[in-house]
């Protein structure tokens, strides 16, 4: 008996390919009712498009925080004054008999507050600073006083390089002096002019923005030789040390003349009247302290030269003067230096310019020493 073996088809496959068979079947009745070439028409709406139109989306950033406003600080202002003699002025000019540059001038401070206060004019007043300024060391004002007719600017010009070395601040006044021969004129004038130099120097600190020592050099000739020396009578507390060069007349440090102890030696001869019409004597203390250098030439002795109202106390020429003024410096023990140059009238030599300002150094030295 021959077995066979029994093919179990599961139901749901029969389903499949009767599903099979009928789409087969109705695919080839749909082929049959075709054109032999069909032409298919789609709806233009069912293209697809070639290039897809996608809308401009603008991206929205939140805005950038805003920088601050910067407020620019003004930049602050030194008040150095200008090198005043290294700029020129449009045209040169004859100084000293020589084709030069007028030095540029600058104002000395703004108004004062104080009434009493008495300043040069800014076109009288000449002032040199060293090129090279340091504000944190103090320096050391040089007054340079001119003779009769003379101006102060000119006259500075000889001195510049020196000051330079030394780190001195020149000032130099132009002063219109009256008639030196007459005493009571000369009283009138170095009264006044003495007070104007000590209230110049109680503002050039700040106008000048800079540290200036307190105590001052003063270089005189002739008629500014004797506002020099009785500067120092007047204001000794500012004063370290003076070179004078011919001066016409001298004011001697005492009270009463020699051999009379009664009647006072008044100014411009002496100082006996300082306590009555100044407030207060001679301040001793502080004069002992000045150290001068009195220079003369040795031809510089006419005695038509000087007013005669002196001639009881100083002599009667220059040289004679300068001598007595040396020995009452001296009697008072204070470094007091005679020079009488040979071969010399009333003049400044070469010479005589070393000199003082070889003394001015040493002077300034030592009180820098101090």
């Amino acid at each position: 008996m021959k077995s066979f073996a029994l093919i179990t088809v599961p139901r749901i496959g029969i389903v499949f390919l009767i599903g099979i068979v009928l789409v087969l079947a109705s695919c080839q009745q749909v082929a049959n009712t075709l054109p032999a070439n069909p032409t298919l028409s789609v709806p233009t709406s069912t293209l697809i498009p070639s290039i897809i139109s996608v809308p401009t989306v603008t991206p929205t950033f939140p805005p950038p925080p805003k920088s601050p406003t910067l407020t620019a600080s003004p930049i602050p202002s030194l008040a150095f004054a200008p090198p005043l003699t290294r700029l020129p002025t449009e045209a040169p000019e004859m100084i000293d008999g020589r084709v030069g540059y007028r030095p540029i001038r600058t104002p000395v401070a703004p108004q004062p507050t104080r009434a009493s206060v008495r300043l040069f004019k800014d076109s009288d007043l000449y002032i040199h600073l060293p090129p090279q300024v340091d504000q944190r060391q103090p320096l050391r004002v040089l007054f340079v006083l001119h003779g009769m007719g003379a101006r102060g600017d000119a006259f500075a010009q000889s001195l510049i390089a020196d000051a330079d070395r030394n780190n001195w601040v020149i000032v130099a006044p132009t002063m219109a002096f009256q008639d030196y021969m007459q005493p009571a004129l000369v009283v009138e004038d170095d009264l006044k002019i003495s007070q104007m130099l000590i209230d110049t120097l109680e503002v050039l600190p700040t106008r000048l923005n800079l540290k200036l020592n307190r105590r001052v050099l003063v270089y005189g000739f002739s008629r500014g030789a004797q506002l020099a020396h009785r500067f120092a009578l007047l204001h000794p507390e500012r004063v370290s040390t003076v070179a004078t060069m011919a001066a016409g007349s001298y004011t001697l440090p005492v009270e009463y003349p020699k051999g009379d102890n009664v009647n006072p030696l008044p100014f411009p001869y002496g100082v006996g009247d300082f306590k009555k019409n100044l407030g207060h004597p001679l301040d001793t203390t502080n004069f002992c302290k000045v150290s001068f250098w009195i220079a003369v030439g040795e031809r510089d002795n006419h005695p038509g030269d000087v007013p005669r109202a002196f001639d009881p106390y100083v002599g009667q020429n220059r040289i004679d003067r300068a001598r007595a003024f040396a020995n009452a410096l001296s009697g008072l023990g204070m470094d007091a230096r005679l020079m009488i140059f040979p071969n010399t009238g009333h003049e400044i030599t070469n010479e005589m310019r070393k000199g003082a300002i070889q003394f001015l150094r040493e002077g300034d030295l030592k009180l820098n020493s101090n």
